[in-house]
Order: structure tokens, then sequence, then C-alpha cells
């Protein structure tokens, strides 16, 4: 899906004050809902979570390359410790 639909089909709902992207991988989704929120919160209404250490770095360097402001959460969501 382009960035530009995937925007315009999230600006068309209700955004919510608070989001968090499962799986942010390297960053599309975290950037697109980053820029929905901006004036919530002070800009970071966003937390990314990512499991794969090998995709950290590269969502690191694209958050700030595009300069979304997101809360990064390396690692997973569950109920139990891995």
């Amino acid at each position: 899906m382009g960035c530009r639909l995937q925007r315009a089909r999230l600006r068309a709902r209700v955004v919510p004050a608070l989001w968090r992207e499962l799986g942010a991988r390297f960053g599309t989704t975290t950037c697109v809902l980053a820029e929905l929120t901006r004036n919530r919160r002070g800009g970071r209404a966003v937390v990314a979570v990512e499991p794969d250490a090998r995709a950290h770095a590269a969502l690191e360097r694209n958050l700030c390359e595009h300069r979304c402001a997101a809360h990064v959460l390396k690692g997973a969501v569950g109920a139990r410790p891995m």
C-alpha cells in the first residue's frame, strides 16, 4: 500500500490519543501515525514495538531521518517472559 493511500485511510478514521504499533519493522506506518498525532502529547503519541533485533537500527535510523516522533520498544509484548 502506498504511503499516500495509507495516510488518507488513516486520516479518515478517528485518531486516538495513543497508538501502539506491534511489529514496527522499518517504521513506515510509525511515521504516518506520528504525523497524524503530531499535535498530541508533545508529538510522542506513538509506541513502536519491534521484536526483531535485525530491524532495530533501520527502524531508529528511519524515524530519525524522517523526523518521526515515536517511542521505540525493542522487544516483544506478551503475557509471559520469553
